[in-house]
């Protein structure tokens, strides 16, 4: 089983292995939006006020992510690039620990999966500003895309998914699509999924494959272009 971590990794480490022509494809499984959050002291609630705090106040302030080189820390580096935004990285080691400096005050901004930051969000102990996914959240209907905020080009979550060594015959393949498609779909499973504010949306084997390269390439030429760094 992947995450999205699968095709961003090989942009900065050198690894034993290709992350495209080591694997097979099976079956995509989920995509998990990243929620933009600030500390409630931060009096912006929208993502035009969000970009002209940052740009008004250059450098003075930081996000925090569950780790340099995640999902969340490319996203929010991908947002910083298309809206011109100078705000530093700080990453933790682990999203709970980035929510906590988050609403103790420690520090003001925070990029981090939905599921992390919804309750913080639901207490009040957090804001959330904009969700990252191409669709609102199930679990947050009333938080906007980055998308429909006015940039299109920011559509991100952390997919999950599951791949096999090469050449694995596609007979194979096609059972285990069947049979985890079976699995996720049960009604108990669907349930926790939900409680989690994902959901189980699966794909054809051809899909998949096509997706994985895709997000390959997307990733790689942004990372490229954004000169993004991990510290």
């Amino acid at each position: 089983m992947i995450t999205s971590g699968h095709v961003i990794n090989p942009n900065f480490n050198t690894l034993p292995y290709d992350a495209i022509k080591d694997f097979s494809p099976i079956i995509y499984l989920t995509g998990i939006p990243n929620l933009l959050v600030v500390n409630p002291s931060v009096e912006v609630k929208t993502v035009p006020e969000f970009v002209k705090l940052i740009k008004d106040n250059p450098g003075k302030f930081t996000y925090a992510t569950s780790g340099a080189g995640g999902s969340s820390h490319i996203t929010m580096e991908h947002f910083k690039y298309v809206a011109h935004l100078d705000i530093e990285h700080v990453p933790y080691r682990g999203g709970s620990l980035a929510i906590a400096d988050l609403i103790a005050g420690h520090i003001k901004v925070g990029m981090s999966t939905v599921p992390t930051g919804v309750p913080y969000v639901r207490q009040g102990m957090a804001r959330a500003i904009a969700v990252t996914s191409a669709k609102r959240s199930p679990v947050l209907p009333d938080v906007p895309t980055l998308v429909e905020s006015g940039y299109p080009e920011v559509s991100a979550v952390e997919w999950w998914g599951v791949l096999a060594p090469a050449n694995t015959p596609l007979d194979i393949r096609q059972k285990l699509n069947t049979e985890i498609t079976r699995i996720m779909s049960l009604p108990e499973v669907k349930e926790a999924l939900a409680k989690e504010g994902v959901a189980f949306e699966g794909e054809s084997i051809d899909s998949f494959d096509k997706f994985v390269r895709s997000e390959f390439d997307k990733w790689s030429k942004l990372i490229k272009a954004a000169n993004i760094k991990i510290q």
